[in-house]
């Protein structure tokens, strides 16, 4: 079980968000980024299978890769 420690979300649609969780999984804080999407005749947003959840020490890694993709366009 996970213990959500805090999250922001970036609405990407009316019935779709992009939300950042920081989470504590078995003492370990992990950052899971996902797409949650608001179903047809649902009242509440659910998470889909697309996104990422990685070690929180992991993120520095994929956020400089991420820098090197977007200096080179």
């Amino acid at each position: 079980m996970a213990l959500v420690l805090d999250g922001k979300e970036l609405k990407i649609g009316e019935c779709s968000k992009l939300l950042v969780e920081l989470k504590v999984i078995d003492g370990q804080q992990f950052v899971d980024v996902r797409k949650w999407v608001l179903f047809p005749g649902a009242v509440e947003f659910m998470p889909s299978k697309k996104g990422v959840c990685l070690k929180l020490s992991q993120w520095s890694q994929v956020i400089e890769k991420i820098k090197e993709l977007l200096t080179q366009t």
